[in-house]
């Protein structure tokens, strides 16, 4: 009958969906904008330090979202403020998270504010990516170009570079003595 093909159908969506959710390799969340979590994937639990998405919820619940995983808990209302402003728009920052073992994370957080067809109460939709390595190489990176710069600078031979058609780009100050 076509009542029982529907239900097939709907079952099948949300079985997708659901697959999608699970397994997708960057935290996703809806949240209360006072600062409960409705339901987060695994994915962001694991990010958190937690076993499970239920266990990461329940115990985070306790308190609130900014007390419980930001860094700096007054950070959390200042975004969801700016989100709300956005009125559905999504908004992108650079935050950091505290794992359950209190270690720090650094994530781009990506969220909006949508009513909820039915009810019409208002979530909050998010992803979280960590961005922790690339954070580490670019500090990486910056160091390594500090030392460079100190060595060449401070060099008592002259230095410099040249580009193809043989224009000075760069010179040390003991090659401007030469």
């Amino acid at each position: 009958t076509d009542r029982k093909r529907t239900e097939a159908q709907l079952f099948d969506s949300v079985r997708q969906i659901r697959s999608l959710f699970t397994n997708v390799p960057i935290g996703m969340f809806q949240s209360t904008p006072a600062g409960h979590f409705v339901f987060i994937n695994p994915t962001l639990a694991t990010m958190l330090g937690f076993a499970s998405p239920d266990e990461a919820v329940e115990v985070i619940n306790r308190s609130s979202i900014a007390e419980a995983v930001y860094e700096d808990p007054t950070r959390r209302p200042q975004l969801v403020g700016e989100v709300q402003q956005a009125q559905g728009s999504w908004k992108v920052y650079e935050n950091r998270y505290r794992r359950r073992d209190g270690s720090v994370f650094d994530a781009i957080l990506t969220f909006s504010e949508h009513p909820d067809p039915i009810s019409g109460e208002h979530f909050l939709y998010g992803f979280v990516q960590d961005i922790t390595e690339r954070k580490q190489m670019e500090t990486a990176l910056r160091l390594s170009e500090e030392q460079y710069r100190a060595v060449i600078e401070t060099s008592p031979d002259g230095f410099w570079i040249v580009d193809r058609q043989g224009r000075l780009l760069e010179a040390n100050e003991a090659y401007a003595r030469l």
